[in-house]
Protein backbone atom coordinates (compact mmCIF):
# COMPACT_ATOMS: atom_id res chain seq x y z
CA UNK A 1 0.00 0.00 0.00
CA UNK A 2 1.57 3.41 -0.80
CA UNK A 3 0.07 5.43 1.78
CA UNK A 4 3.24 5.37 4.05
CA UNK A 5 5.45 7.16 1.93
CA UNK A 6 2.69 9.45 1.40
CA UNK A 7 2.59 9.86 5.22
CA UNK A 8 6.44 10.31 5.24
CA UNK A 9 6.38 12.80 2.34
CA UNK A 10 3.90 15.11 4.58
CA UNK A 11 5.80 14.97 7.34
CA UNK A 12 8.77 16.02 5.61
CA UNK A 13 6.71 18.70 3.29
CA UNK A 14 4.47 19.37 5.91
CA UNK A 15 4.53 23.05 3.93
CA UNK A 16 3.77 21.86 0.66
CA UNK A 17 1.50 18.16 0.43
CA UNK A 18 -1.11 16.68 2.19
CA UNK A 19 -2.38 13.20 1.01
CA UNK A 20 -6.63 12.95 1.82
CA UNK A 21 -6.61 9.47 4.45
CA UNK A 22 -10.78 9.46 4.76
CA UNK A 23 -13.69 11.10 2.71
CA UNK A 24 -14.13 14.26 2.22
CA UNK A 25 -16.45 16.19 3.38
CA UNK A 26 -18.04 19.27 2.86
CA UNK A 27 -17.51 20.38 6.62
CA UNK A 28 -13.82 19.70 5.95
CA UNK A 29 -13.71 22.52 3.12
CA UNK A 30 -15.51 25.23 5.61
CA UNK A 31 -12.84 24.27 8.16
CA UNK A 32 -10.25 25.34 6.12
CA UNK A 33 -12.06 28.14 4.73
CA UNK A 34 -12.72 29.28 8.41
CA UNK A 35 -9.63 28.69 9.09
CA UNK A 36 -7.64 30.43 6.28
CA UNK A 37 -9.89 33.63 6.90
CA UNK A 38 -9.45 34.00 10.33
CA UNK A 39 -5.16 34.62 9.71
CA UNK A 40 -3.76 37.01 7.28
CA UNK A 41 -1.59 34.85 5.59
CA UNK A 42 -2.29 33.96 2.02
CA UNK A 43 -3.27 30.32 1.70
CA UNK A 44 -3.45 28.11 -1.72
CA UNK A 45 -4.45 25.06 -2.25
CA UNK A 46 -3.64 22.77 -5.77
CA UNK A 47 -4.88 19.79 -7.04
CA UNK A 48 -3.26 18.91 -10.40
CA UNK A 49 -3.79 21.81 -12.56
CA UNK A 50 -6.33 23.50 -10.72
CA UNK A 51 -5.86 26.37 -7.68
CA UNK A 52 -8.17 27.85 -4.60
CA UNK A 53 -7.53 30.85 -2.62
CA UNK A 54 -8.43 29.05 0.49
CA UNK A 55 -10.95 32.21 2.01
CA UNK A 56 -13.27 31.81 -1.47
CA UNK A 57 -15.29 29.15 -0.82
CA UNK A 58 -17.20 28.50 -4.57
CA UNK A 59 -13.07 28.29 -5.75
CA UNK A 60 -12.86 25.74 -2.83
CA UNK A 61 -15.69 23.89 -3.39
CA UNK A 62 -14.72 23.67 -7.06
CA UNK A 63 -11.43 22.39 -5.68
CA UNK A 64 -12.76 19.88 -3.43
CA UNK A 65 -15.46 18.24 -5.81
CA UNK A 66 -12.91 16.84 -7.68
CA UNK A 67 -10.56 15.28 -5.05
CA UNK A 68 -11.15 11.97 -3.72
CA UNK A 69 -9.16 9.47 -0.59
CA UNK A 70 -5.57 9.13 -1.42
CA UNK A 71 -5.40 11.83 -3.57
CA UNK A 72 -2.58 14.36 -2.93
CA UNK A 73 -3.31 17.93 -2.27
CA UNK A 74 -0.44 21.34 -2.24
CA UNK A 75 -0.80 23.93 -0.19
CA UNK A 76 1.21 27.22 -0.25
CA UNK A 77 0.82 29.99 2.74
CA UNK A 78 2.48 33.60 2.54
CA UNK A 79 2.55 35.75 5.71
CA UNK A 80 3.98 35.97 8.67
CA UNK A 81 1.84 33.29 10.64
CA UNK A 82 2.50 30.38 7.57
CA UNK A 83 4.04 28.12 9.26
CA UNK A 84 1.53 27.53 12.39
CA UNK A 85 -1.58 27.82 9.67
CA UNK A 86 -0.30 25.13 8.06
CA UNK A 87 0.38 22.96 10.93
CA UNK A 88 -3.23 23.57 11.53
CA UNK A 89 -4.52 22.62 8.37
CA UNK A 90 -2.88 19.13 8.28
CA UNK A 91 -3.97 18.39 11.78
CA UNK A 92 -7.47 19.33 10.49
Amino acid sequence: MVYPKFKEEIKMKLEKHFVISEGFYTNRVFDFITLSKSVTSTITFYKDNMKANGKDMVRMMSLFLIVKKGDLISITAEGPNADAVLEEIITL
